[in-house]
């Protein structure tokens, strides 16, 4: 019997979670965070719709997959950007740790975007001193929102150092 994909998306979820308790012997812990990564990056190509691609970038960079967590969180950030919808309708994580925490009460749709733009903006470069203008429309989508960890405020600061506006 084949498991549907909310199940495969709760075992993937229940492996993520496994992975990052530090009671567990670390070999099972890194075999779960693979095989979550590996669930989740099947349901990404079969079904690519609600945050999927949100979670399986928080997996894949947890696992050390970079790449694949900036690819699949632009792809994430253009259909956001295209249908102007975030569809929370399953369980999902977020692209990065320290949204997570916001207690603002903010608009969810804007707290999932804003963590989409953090996370591809933390994962794309180590500094937005390297991105240069690439970075601009990123950071300041998540000023405008006001929903960025002070990351990004500093890497829009820099940017704005090195490349400043012209009037």
């Amino acid at each position: 019997m084949q498991d549907t994909p909310c199940q495969d998306l709760e075992s993937a979820l229940g492996l993520f979670f496994f992975s990052r308790d530090r009671l567990q012997n670390p070999a099972f812990r890194l075999v779960a965070l693979e095989r979550s990564l590996q669930i989740l990056e099947r349901l990404c190509v079969e079904q690519p719709q609600y945050l999927r691609e949100a979670t399986y970038a928080r997996v894949a960079r947890d696992f050390g997959a970079r790449q694949e967590a900036v690819k699949s969180l632009g792809v994430l950030a253009k259909r956001i950007m295209t249908t102007q919808q975030v569809n929370p309708r399953e369980p999902f994580l977020l692209p990065v740790e320290v949204i997570e925490q916001d207690g603002s009460g903010a608009n969810s749709g804007n707290l999932v975007f804003a963590a989409v733009l953090e996370g591809l903006e933390v994962l794309s470069s180590f500094s937005s001193f390297y991105s240069g203008q690439t970075s601009r429309g990123r950071l300041e989508i998540i000023e405008k929102l006001g929903l960025g960890s002070p990351e990004m405020g500093r890497r829009l600061d820099l940017l704005n150092q090195r490349f400043p506006r012209k009037k």
